[in-house]
């Protein structure tokens, strides 16, 4: 299931669970620099054989930010691929992977919508946060 598909979908994929927020930072014209952060659990992408004492992974995050009208004002993707040794493997299980990519959002309310993508083994799971950026009066 391709990233976008999963966020269109009627019922929101859940296969594995992860997590993503939006933190702010506000500017001094008060549009805000935010981070969107991914964090998924090690033990989640699916490992396929690549070769002898090796893996290959294959997992995609992406964010869309959309403004009080729906309207697409923002986006953040990773793409990530590894060919890992079993050792490594090993430690990834007991890690986990975090990604964040930086936004400017002006004041407003917004939608983030999330998908994570176990391209591996053809699973994800997204989800959907609200967040309001405050204008100069809301801040001080």
């Amino acid at each position: 299931m391709p990233a976008f598909e999963a966020l269109k979908a009627q019922t929101q994929p859940h296969a594995f669970d992860f997590r993503s927020a939006a933190y702010q930072f506000p500017d001094a014209d008060f549009t805000s620099k935010c981070v969107l952060a991914f964090e998924l659990p090690g033990t989640v992408p699916t490992a396929t054989p690549a070769g002898p004492g090796k893996s290959k992974l294959h997992v995609v995050l992406l964010a869309l930010v959309k403004d009080a009208g729906g309207k697409i004002v923002e986006k953040a993707s990773q793409d990530f691929q590894a060919e890992v040794t079993d050792k490594q493997l090993a430690a990834l299980r007991v890690d986990t992977l975090s990604y964040a990519s930086p936004v400017t959002l002006s004041p407003g309310r917004y939608t983030v919508e999330t998908v994570a993508l176990d391209r591996e083994a053809g699973r994800a799971s997204a989800g959907t946060f609200q967040s309001t950026i405050p204008n100069e009066r809301e801040w001080r």
